[in-house]
């Protein structure tokens, strides 16, 4: 029975993936031919993203929002309670006497009372319910992680306050309460022009990729991408186009293009040997890597203990909802960070080998 090869790849300190696309379901084995399984035709030479450096974020917010069990807006509608003025009230209060707000390291952006349709699983109804949605913002300083960290010790408080009942409000003498699964959150990351947000801090897209709104998308084929400051992909030449996505340089723009219906010529010097090119292609990428700092790629063998050194952070994990009464609050569904890099090396086990090299990556070059 084969054995099953996965590559976990990270970046080094200060830098992190410019997209994670492919990054946690690398693997070669009998399953896949032994080669590995990310290789296709638009991505021949299993490419991963770029390890980019890490660009502070020009503000990091979350968003917390809570709805009020059986307090629905036809309730609120015909009560003697200006209902809107208590949560308001009731909400500022909270808010007033978090720490990060009395210490001015985060400022309240936004106070809303809401109305929505719940659909928990304790709870199936249409009919709207009256809650609250707040935003809280912060300034990252030096160091990236420090919004997060701050905004999330916030949310743990927020979540307690939820639990000890101090959002209670009473409407016409009847009292009404965050409900179980009564709370979101999510982040959102606000990031300089020329960059994308990853996680709660920003990055460049890196050679072969541009910015599309939020995230780094590959290089459509027949176009490449040197750099990392421009945001758009450059054309092949007239008649040339390239093998995949992802391209880096217009060295490969080496595919002839064609009306035939049959295959496309590869520029390989008169020979159309897919083999050859294949081998020519791969020396121009490892001639590229060798003169700057790539991903280092950990090959495991299935049943070997998956893990990372990352710190655990990401803005990610704050698109998820919570319960509120529990006897613990929820730990937030944090993912690795994916913010460590090193020079290439590919640790591998001498007697399992692939057919095919661990995934490449693309990085900046060192000045």
């Amino acid at each position: 029975m084969g054995t099953i090869r996965q590559c976990h790849p990270f970046c080094d300190g200060g830098y992190a993936f410019d997209s994670d696309l492919f990054l946690d379901n690398i693997m070669c084995g009998p399953d896949t031919g032994y080669v590995w399984n990310i290789r296709s035709d638009e991505n021949p030479d299993a490419k991963i993203g770029t390890c980019s450096e890490i660009k502070l974020a020009e503000g990091n917010t979350m968003k917390y929002a809570g709805t009020y069990e059986d307090l629905t807006t036809d309730v609120a509608a015909i009560s003697h309670t200006n209902v809107q003025a208590v949560i308001r009230s009731t909400v500022q209060t909270q808010l007033d006497a978090l720490l990060c707000v009395q210490n001015g390291s985060c400022s309240v952006s936004s106070l809303k009372v809401t109305s929505a349709a719940t659909t928990s699983r304790h709870t199936r109804s249409n009919t709207p319910h009256v809650g609250f949605f707040v935003e809280l913002s912060c300034t990252p300083s030096k160091v990236p992680s420090w919004c997060y960290d701050l905004l999330e010790e916030t949310y743990y408080t927020l979540q307690r306050r939820v639990n000890e009942t101090r959002f209670s409000i009473k409407v016409d003498e009847t009292l009404y309460d965050i409900g179980p699964n009564g709370t979101q959150v999510e982040g959102e990351v606000d990031c300089p022009p020329g960059t994308v947000e990853m996680d709660y801090f920003c990055v460049q897209c890196g050679p072969g990729s541009y910015p599309v709104d939020y995230y780094c998308e590959r290089c459509p084929r027949g176009t490449y991408k040197e750099d990392f400051t421009s945001t758009e992909c450059t054309p092949c030449p007239s008649g040339l186009t390239t093998e995949g996505l992802q391209s880096i340089h217009p060295s490969m723009c080496n595919v002839l293009t064609t009306t035939s219906a049959e295959s496309v010529n590869k520029l390989d010097g008169n020979t159309t040997d897919s083999k050859t090119m294949t081998i020519v292609i791969s020396a121009v990428i490892s001639a590229v890597a060798a003169i700057g700092v790539a991903v280092a790629v950990r090959c495991y063998k299935q049943t070997r203990k998956h893990s990372r050194t990352a710190p655990n952070h990401s803005w990610a994990s704050m698109n998820m909802v919570y319960p509120n009464f529990s006897s613990s609050i929820e730990k937030f569904n944090i993912i690795p960070r994916k913010a460590e890099q090193a020079k290439i090396r590919y640790i591998r086990d001498d007697l399992f080998i692939c057919n095919a090299p661990p995934p490449v990556v693309e990085f900046p070059k060192e000045i």
